[in-house]
């Protein structure tokens, strides 16, 4: 019984001498937050969509027509001031065009050619000028024109950064209610990074001479984008 006693004795003083101290610095909880932080920017340059067809009795008829069409669309762009790597084919497709007869027997009518392209614009005050210059070529249409920011991961990061600096303001908060200090940040994860416009762009018409009926050029409205960036933030705890 007293080697017993003695084993128990030997082995408390052993865990008592190996426990590691508690210091008050050390960071023993965790507090997790969600930090969240927006902006709105307008858009600084747009993509412009656009296609057209051709038609005729022949695949060489067609395909000359599209090539005196493209050719136009490139010189246009580049007297614009546009850089040849802001233009792009996106589609260009010739196919076969068939009718049919009373009896129900296919036949062949001719060919038709079918090209989109888009055409990135950076400075927005020659937008409605570049969608006027390409209908006025003879473009059949004006598919979308979409908007964007130039500068879009720049403000991605500045909000990465201020999303986390909001939560541990807040982190901070919890921390000194419950008598606690904040430490470093554990653990971060961007759960969710937006970039949507605030609503559609208009379309309106202004008209270069007002005495002139006729003479009017499409102007683009853009709308405000918000950038929104959400962070997931772990955050320790530390005794004081």
């Amino acid at each position: 019984m007293k080697k017993t006693v003695a084993i128990l004795a030997v082995l408390i003083s052993f865990l008592g001498f190996s426990a590691p101290k508690v210091s008050a610095d050390q960071p023993l909880d965790t507090v997790s937050l969600t930090g969240y932080a927006s902006r709105t920017v307008a858009p600084d340059m747009a993509t412009v969509a656009f296609s057209y067809e051709t038609q005729g009795k022949s695949i060489e008829a067609v395909r000359q027509d599209g090539a005196v069409l493209s050719n136009k669309v490139l010189a246009k762009i580049l007297s614009l001031g546009i850089a040849r790597t802001d233009l792009a084919t996106t589609r260009y497709t010739v196919a076969p065009t068939y009718t049919y007869g009373k009896n129900g027997k296919q036949m062949l009518t001719g060919y038709e050619l079918y090209a989109t392209w888009t055409v990135k614009v950076n400075d927005l005050n020659q937008l409605g000028n570049v969608v006027d210059e390409l209908l006025g070529l003879g473009v059949n249409r004006i598919d979308s024109v979409s908007y964007g920011v130039k500068s879009a991961d720049v403000y991605r990061r500045q909000l990465m950064a201020e999303a986390v600096s909001n939560a541990r303001l807040n982190a901070a908060a919890i921390a000194e209610a419950g008598g606690r200090g904040l430490g470093v940040l554990r653990q971060a994860s961007i759960s969710q990074a937006n970039f949507t416009m605030d609503a559609a762009p208009q379309m309106l018409m202004r008209a270069k001479n007002m005495e002139a009926v006729g003479a009017a050029s499409t102007e683009l409205v853009p709308k405000a984008y918000t950038i929104s960036v959400t962070v997931n933030t772990v955050f320790a705890m530390t005794l004081e």
